[in-house]
């Protein structure tokens, strides 16, 4: 994992990576507890879990403005009593799920985060 949030905690205008093996069991942030803010930020990760998981009950995240790309798994996760804010991000090119929330989520909401699946291999966009 690139950053585990156990507190309060705000992260602007940063390129977060996990540029593990492929496959790896990693995610680019983990927020287990306390209230996270993420914006403008670029989050890209090539490892088998979610880029973004927020979990836990004592769990409050907003992002704004960011751009959550590449994964292997799901773009964001919200689970296990956690409570998630989304606006105005680019949630592109995951292989599953943009935004996955999972049944014990307790709250989650997204304004303007715009989400689309993984472009076929060999595409020529260029990456975000």
């Amino acid at each position: 994992n690139c950053i585990i949030v156990k507190s309060e905690c705000k992260l602007e205008n940063m390129k977060i990576a996990q540029d593990g093996p492929d496959g790896a069991n990693f995610n680019c942030i983990r927020v287990q507890q306390g209230k996270c803010t993420i914006t403008d930020c670029d989050i890209t990760g090539k490892g088998a879990k979610a880029l973004v998981v927020v979990i836990n009950g004592s769990s409050d995240v907003k992002m704004s403005g960011c751009c959550v790309h590449d994964s292997l798994d799901a773009g964001v996760m919200v689970d296990k009593g956690a409570k998630a804010v989304i606006t105005d991000c680019e949630i592109t090119r995951n292989a599953k799920a943009g935004i996955s929330m999972g049944k014990d989520a307790r709250s989650f909401r997204a304004r303007g985060a715009g989400t689309h699946a993984r472009p076929p291999r060999g595409d020529a966009r260029p990456r975000a």
